[in-house]
């Protein structure tokens, strides 16, 4: 949610800088189709039926809102960093391919093989990658 959070404020407010984002989501609503409910087996299509409209009066959560792709095109490809590894199993490494292609593949793309959440900060190159991107 932070990645959605952070990519949304950088295009409404223009608060940012430069902003890395590391295993961010397209939509929230295709992570929890895919991932949460993948394992409801034939339960998935009718608990997905009425599961976002639930979450929504539960919580107040409207998961349209959570729609990264939507914006991301808006932010200056040279000022954004996607970041994933590509053993990260909650948000599919997909997503962030995703956002790339949104980006025309424009923006800055590291692929970390082997790693999942948390982890990408562990290989050797990452404060390379980072010094790369913040003093270009």
């Amino acid at each position: 949610m932070e990645a959605s959070a952070v990519l949304t404020t950088a295009v409404t407010k223009k608060t940012f800088d430069r902003i890395i984002v590391d295993a961010a989501f397209s939509e929230v609503r295709r992570v929890a189709d895919q991932v949460i409910l993948r394992h409801l087996g034939p339960l998935r299509s009718p608990i997905w039926a009425v599961g976002p409209e639930t979450i929504e009066w539960w919580t107040g959560a409207d998961l349209d809102v959570h729609r990264p792709i939507d914006h991301i095109a808006n932010i200056p490809p040279e000022k954004l960093l996607i970041v994933h590894g590509t053993s990260y199993k909650i948000i599919p490494f997909t997503e962030s391919v995703a956002l790339h292609q949104a980006m025309d593949t424009k923006a800055k793309f590291i692929q970390v093989d082997d790693y999942g959440h948390t982890e990408t900060i562990s290989p050797p190159a990452y404060a390379q990658w980072l010094d790369d991107f913040f003093n270009p």
